[in-house]
């Protein structure tokens, strides 16, 4: 599995897995699910978070490189005897799921899609790479999980949108009675199930 967190990684400089902020709680958790998760230090987040992201050209070339990121991450996976790539799946948090639906779309070595608590934005992005643009090209499997009552990406004007823009035939969204942090109790075990029903249990 590949990890991208959310907006929180560009508030804390270098990531630190013994830190619970910036999707470190998630990883710990996902790892206990008997996974291998990469995390990288994306364009954008953590120590690499000095960069211009207002504009459509600045967000286009923010999407653009945070993609070829994760394509590199799974590059360095290809090169490892310990992981089978026929199960690679793509975890993206907030914003990590936002902006997921570019490597999503273009990066054709992932089988499964996990994106928490994401949605559509109105996003001054060029639309050759604006995620809501990209979504109906985006055909892998994919799972969303959302909060009924998120406040950042909210479920009738945001998240539903961009789960109904999706091009994947096998789609399934998971909702919850919470805000924009959905229990990590109730959905860790729906993404383990979810993967498990997918790849075999690991």
């Amino acid at each position: 599995m590949v990890f991208v967190p959310g907006a929180d990684s560009q508030r804390i400089g270098a990531y630190d897995s013994t830190v619970n902020g910036a999707g470190g709680r998630y990883v710990k958790e996902l790892l206990r699910t008997g996974r291998a998760v990469a995390i990288a230090n994306y364009q954008g987040t953590f120590d690499r978070n000095d960069i211009p992201k207002n504009g459509e050209n600045a967000r286009r070339d923010w999407i653009i490189q945070l993609t070829k990121d994760v394509s590199r991450v799974v590059d360095y996976l290809e090169t490892r005897d310990d992981i089978d790539l026929t199960k690679l799946s793509y975890f993206g948090s907030s914003m990590g799921a936002f902006m997921g639906i570019a490597p999503l779309t273009m990066e054709k070595r992932f089988e499964a899609g996990v994106l928490l608590v994401g949605g559509a934005v109105a996003w001054d992005a060029k639309n050759e790479v604006d995620p809501t643009a990209l979504a109906p090209f985006q055909t892998t499997p994919v799972l969303m999980i959302n909060g009924e009552f998120d406040n950042v990406f909210p479920l009738e004007t945001s998240s539903r949108p961009l789960f109904e823009l999706m091009g994947a035939e096998d789609k399934t969204m998971e909702l919850y009675p919470s805000s924009h942090s959905v229990d990590i109790r109730l959905w860790v075990p729906l993404v383990d199930k979810w993967l498990s029903d997918r790849f075999g249990a690991p």
